[in-house]
């Protein structure tokens, strides 16, 4: 829930994963602006951040999936949150 209530907060993101907490587990996708290359993106939160997304393509939009786990911490979630802040100022 932590991710999910940070990712929100960035206004350039939709998030897509469903809100019920019963269709919902660890993945977030969200939907990147249609001027944003989300390979780019993906390729930036590795190089730079140390950060690994996947990219999905789709005939609706790119989308990244942010997959969180239980060893996830709440400083990991803030670096990834700060990170994309950064990558899409």
């Amino acid at each position: 829930q932590y991710a999910r209530d940070r990712l929100s907060k960035l206004h350039d993101l939709q998030i897509v994963t469903p809100t019920h907490p019963s269709l919902r587990g660890g993945l977030t996708a969200l939907r990147l602006p249609n001027a944003v290359d989300a390979g780019a993106v993906r390729e930036q939160l590795w190089s730079r951040f140390r950060i690994e997304v996947n990219r999905i393509s789709h005939a609706t939009g790119d989308y990244l999936r942010i997959s969180t786990h239980i060893y996830n911490t709440e400083s990991e979630v803030d670096r990834l949150v700060i990170a994309l802040q950064e990558l899409l100022a």
